[in-house]
């Protein structure tokens, strides 16, 4: 008897996890924290892709207790992530620090190479990847110029001459050849090193020369006695907020920003008292006028409120057990684009520090209408993140016609850096988005931007077919009109 008690003993033993698996469990218990409160897209995501949480959570606990490897439990976290298919939500292994990385700073040094120095500041040397082409269309004629960042081109047709532009990033990183050049210049107006401040410095510069790059292709066009433009943002996996002033590119309108809402999290309470700093030092400031002052104390009361909403609780019971999410509700973010109280429209705004609030602050103020007749914007099922913000605002604004297929569905994305987790005993960094932005019918824009005109490209057709598509889309939505 006293063999057999001994034998289940040690079967009992063998089902409890050993120490590493428990602390893995603990990083994972972690992460459901992080996400309840963190993840602005948990709601949305359960629904959207009808998952049963309880279920899930369960399926990733056992498999974290039977996972024979850390590499095993890093895919099985990473797997966990994947059920949401939010391109913004992932995980990553931590990269050891070699003695290289420890050793090294952030600068860049006027004696680095080209190369180095640009690969330092994050830009990369890719080629540009083109699944919808034009120039076998008939009637089409480039109008590319050499080295130029945008491919441009016109499609003579009896229904109208279409002008056509590639915009196939609104991130600064891909422009390598436009970048290589400004830095030959730029470095030799530093000393010896140009640190972080200096960087973000030559990144705006860029900007602002992709921004001229722009407007001119586009008075190009206009030359060509064109009745529209065909704007293909297809492939095109987002950016930075550089895509606010595009849009204003392309309007007349003081455009109305897409709402936006953001997550009940010390990451934004941080970001939501270095607001009210901004505002106090310009209540502070004796050169404002009393009037904007009124105003100002009313915006910091709002900025006040908006911290006290980010302190409140969220039961990870409720969620992961019960699969309830009443407490996961969003805060509403009433400033993104556009001051409280006319702020923004008075006169003594750009003398205020509260302006760098705004996402669009660098961009101020904007150049507007360069083009304002009728536009078509091209996405695919590639199109997302800082793209889909683009093609929502203008749709949003009745200022284009969305043309092909629905856009990826990445949506809103990161804030000032958005929330980093970092899973030590897991070995991982866990990235997710921080906030929600939403289209024209009110949809969280996980659901990707809906095309107003649906293009059934097949998988294997080729890109110059599917360009023909799309033009002749053009030409049947301009004769409907």
């Amino acid at each position: 008897m006293r063999k057999i008690i001994f034998s289940v003993f040690v079967i009992l033993l063998g089902c409890q996890p050993s120490d590493e698996k428990l602390l893995w469990l603990k990083d994972y218990e972690y992460l459901k924290e992080e996400l309840t409160v963190g993840y602005a897209n948990l709601h949305e995501a359960v629904k959207k892709e009808n998952i049963d949480l309880v279920e899930l959570n369960q399926v990733t606990i056992t498999g974290l207790k039977n996972a024979t490897s850390k590499s095993e439990a890093q895919s099985i976290i990473q797997s966990f992530l994947k059920k949401f298919n939010d391109g913004h939500l992932r995980a990553f292994p931590i990269k050891a620090p070699s003695i290289t990385d420890q050793e090294a700073d952030n600068n860049v040094y006027k004696t680095d190479s080209i190369d180095l120095a640009l690969e330092k500041m994050g830009f990369e040397k890719n080629e540009v990847f083109y699944s919808i082409r034009y120039d076998s269309i008939s009637g089409y004629r480039s109008l590319k110029l050499n080295d130029d960042p945008f491919d441009t081109g016109i499609v003579v047709s009896s229904k109208g001459n279409i002008g056509v532009l590639k915009l196939h990033s609104f991130g600064h990183w891909p422009y390598w050849k436009t970048a290589v050049k400004l830095w030959k210049l730029y470095r030799e107006k530093i000393d010896k090193s140009c640190d972080s401040d200096c960087q973000e410095e030559f990144i705006q510069e860029v900007e602002s020369v992709l921004s001229k790059k722009l407007i001119e292709r586009l008075e190009q066009l206009q030359k060509e006695n064109i009745s529209s433009v065909l704007l293909d943002v297809s492939d095109n996996g987002g950016g930075t907020s550089w895509y606010e002033e595009v849009a204003r590119f392309f309007s007349n309108k003081n455009l109305i920003g897409s709402k936006m809402s953001f997550v009940k999290h010390k990451h934004w309470n941080s970001i939501l008292k270095e607001h009210l700093k901004l505002i106090e030092q310009d209540i502070s400031n004796l050169s404002i006028k009393k009037e904007l002052k009124q105003k100002l104390k009313l915006f910091k009361a709002l900025v006040q409120e908006k911290i006290n909403q980010t302190q409140k609780n969220c039961s990870l019971e409720e969620v992961w057990k019960q699969q309830k999410f009443d407490c996961t509700k969003l805060i509403e973010h009433s400033y993104a684009t556009k001051l409280p109280f006319d702020i923004i429209n008075d006169e003594q705004f750009n003398q205020l520090q509260t302006k760098q609030i705004l996402n669009t602050s660098r961009f101020l103020p904007f150049r507007r209408n360069v083009y304002s007749g009728l536009l078509y914007i091209v996405q695919n099922k590639y199109s997302a993140s800082a793209t889909e913000g683009f093609t929502s605002l203008l749709q949003l604004n009745n200022e284009a016609v969305i043309i092909g297929k629905t856009s990826y569905g990445a949506g809103c994305g990161y804030s000032n850096g958005g929330i980093n987790i970092e899973l030590k005993n897991l070995g991982l960094i866990a990235k997710m988005p921080d906030c929600s932005r939403y289209r024209k019918d009110g949809k969280n824009e996980i659901y990707g931007i809906e095309p107003d005109i649906f293009i059934n490209w097949k998988k294997n057709e080729s890109e110059y077919l599917k360009g023909f598509k799309v033009i002749e889309s053009i030409k049947n939505a301009k004769t409907k009109s």
